[in-house]
């Protein structure tokens, strides 16, 4: 009975809306997946969309999908731009991945309001780079 299942618990894999500089010294938005963990995640699924409402009009982003090999322990990975003008809607990535030979899955949800600077910290592994990190 699904009651009986336990899923396992991701841990360790954070999602990060980063604000960066392009070679121009525009500002950009990236969002990048974090393995935190000692060890390799593998066979990660980052599945995206967005939705809520802008000027009173409904929005339903398409969802992407976003699949990589491998991340290193203690790496990071681009996932995709992020447009600054989905900042005003909840933005959803939900991150598959074997870890340790287990598969575990998990929703990292940046709710209307949160990628926003008075939220920005410095990113694991990234200098300068300030983002809103979710683990």
């Amino acid at each position: 009975m699904k009651k009986d299942i336990d899923p396992p618990t991701m841990e360790n894999v954070a999602v990060a809306v980063a604000k960066e500089k392009d070679n121009l010294m525009n500002d950009i938005w990236n969002v990048y997946l974090f393995n935190l963990n000692d060890i390799k995640i593998e066979g990660v699924l980052v599945r995206s969309n967005g939705y809520g409402e802008i000027n009173g009009e409904k929005v339903k982003t398409s969802e992407l999908r976003h699949m990589f090999e491998e991340v290193s322990p203690l790496d990071s990975v681009l996932v995709e731009p992020f447009m600054e003008e989905m900042r005003a809607v909840t933005n959803q990535f939900w991150v598959s991945c074997w870890i340790d030979g287990v598969l575990t899955d998990k929703k990292f949800i940046f709710v209307v309001g949160s990628i926003d600077e008075r939220y920005m910290v410095p990113l694991p592994w990234m200098g300068d780079v300030k983002g809103v990190i979710i683990r």
